[in-house]
């Protein structure tokens, strides 16, 4: 057997940085016995970061030179952002002096093929380049088989509409926007979930009689809110291919999204006067069926298993 067959079929050590709520996920959609989490980054031969940029230059000088080390860099949505606006304008030159030296070890370690580039989505794949970093679609996803076969469905849903707003990021979220349409809307039903509130104390806005809050709760009991309610809305300033859509596409909800997917109700709001989307809002609510179609773009393309192939090859 050759040198490199042996060293293909042995162990590999992984280290996660960067976002590291999104480890289990991408570990669940690798599944494979041979990788090994390790707490060290110097022990690592792959070195996967989410949430963009890799590890960074200065404390992890060792790791960018080194020839034995994979990095991956999964890029998922506000990073972008964040590295268009730092290679894009000069306010800070330090900063855009740093960020370009960044850029080129990227792209460096990446024609040396020791450092792959991954888009949460199509249109981040599309914002990356723009700033010079080529890189492959690769969403992480949500969807195990065993959230899939527990799914229940509900058609008398209690719910018309729920949405996902960290009080930390309220105006990203747009949050104030909701929180109008639900008053405009008062014989409608709405719910709001605050992922970073730990109960509702946390809570110190007044919102409407007909909005249930909800505080920080875990992700079955998150799925079963969606189940029970027929549209969910997203109105971020800027995003990723967001989890929480495929989990609504899941519980065939739909989906009021600012960005353009499939079975989604594309939301453009600079553009859309507020009248036209409050009435786009109620007719699908009214003439609400289950998103059949959503659910089925999620089965197919978008659960664990179906991405299990493509993590493989990602890493080995």
């Amino acid at each position: 057997m050759s040198v490199d067959n042996v060293n293909s079929m042995r162990e590999k050590y992984i280290y996660f940085g960067g976002d590291l709520s999104y480890k289990k996920l991408i570990l669940e959609s690798i599944n494979n016995e041979r990788l090994v989490e390790t707490q060290t980054i110097g022990q690592a031969d792959i070195v996967y970061w989410t949430y963009g940029t890799g590890p960074r230059l200065k404390t992890h000088l060792r790791v960018w030179i080194s020839r034995n080390k994979k990095i991956i860099i999964h890029w998922i949505g506000t990073d972008v952002l964040i590295w268009s606006n730092k290679l894009t304008k000069y306010n800070n030159m330090r900063s855009y002096l740093h960020y370009r030296l960044w850029r080129w070890m990227i792209k460096h370690k990446q024609r040396k093929g020791d450092l792959h580039n991954y888009a949460g989505s199509t249109w981040l794949k599309s914002e990356l380049s723009s700033i010079g970093i080529s890189s492959e679609v690769l969403p992480i996803t949500s969807v195990s088989e065993e959230l899939v076969h527990s799914y229940r469905r509900v058609n008398n849903r209690k719910y018309d509409f729920v949405s996902y707003v960290p009080l930390s990021r309220y105006d990203f979220y747009n949050g104030d926007l909701i929180i109008q349409i639900a008053k405009i809307m008062p014989d409608k039903k709405f719910l709001i979930i605050h992922p970073d509130a730990n109960d509702l104390k946390d809570v110190h806005n007044i919102y409407p009689g007909n909005v249930r809050v909800y505080p920080k709760i875990d992700f079955y009991k998150m799925q079963k809110l969606l189940a029970n309610a027929k549209c969910f809305l997203r109105f971020t300033k800027h995003d990723g291919l967001s989890l929480s859509v495929l989990e609504a596409l899941l519980a065939e909800q739909q989906v009021f999204w600012t960005y353009q997917f499939p079975d989604t109700h594309k939301v453009e709001l600079s553009s859309t006067p507020n009248d036209v989307l409050i009435q786009s809002l109620r007719t699908v609510v009214e003439e609400w069926e289950p998103n059949e179609s959503g659910r089925s773009n999620v089965l197919k393309n978008y659960t664990i298993s179906a991405m299990a192939e493509r993590y493989e090859k990602v890493v080995f």
